[in-house]
C-alpha cells in the first residue's frame, strides 16, 4: 500500500510541475505575443525586441542571427512540412516573412516588412 501512495504522490508531483511550466508559458506568449518553437543550430541568436514574433516548428537558424519584432518564419501553407533554414549571421528587420522549404545564405539582410519565398 506504501507504494502505491509513493507512485500516486509521484505522478501528482509530475503533473504539478507540467501544469506550472504550461502556466508560465502562457504567461510569456502573453506578454509578448510571441510562439517560438524552433531548432537553434548552435546557440547565439539575438532577438532585441521580443513582442509579436513566430517561429514555426523544425525551424534552424544560425548562430549570430538578429530577429526584429514582428517576423514570421514558418511553413508556406497549412499542410506544408518544412520550414526555412537560415543562415549565420542573417539580420531578419521588423515585419519580414520569411515561409517555405528555403534556405538563407550566411550574413545575409533581409530588410523590414519584406516577404522571403524563394531561397536567397
Amino acid at each position: 500500500m506504501l507504494n502505491g501512495i509513493k507512485h500516486v504522490k509521484g505522478k501528482f508531483r509530475a503533473f504539478t510541475i507540467a501544469l506550472i511550466n504550461s502556466l508560465l508559458m502562457l504567461d510569456i506568449r502573453y506578454l509578448t505575443s510571441c510562439n517560438i518553437s524552433f531548432v537553434v543550430k548552435k546557440k547565439k541568436i539575438k532577438i532585441p525586441h521580443p513582442v509579436g514574433i513566430v517561429i514555426g516548428k523544425d525551424t534552424e537558424i544560425g548562430q549570430g542571427t538578429v530577429i526584429m519584432q514582428n517576423v514570421t518564419i514558418g511553413v508556406k501553407k497549412l499542410g506544408d512540412v518544412k520550414s526555412p533554414k537560415i543562415g549565420e549571421n542573417v539580420f531578419i528587420g521588423a515585419g519580414a516573412v520569411v515561409v517555405g522549404d528555403i534556405e538563407i545564405a550566411d550574413n545575409a539582410v533581409i530588410k523590414a516588412n519584406s516577404t522571403i519565398f524563394k531561397s536567397i
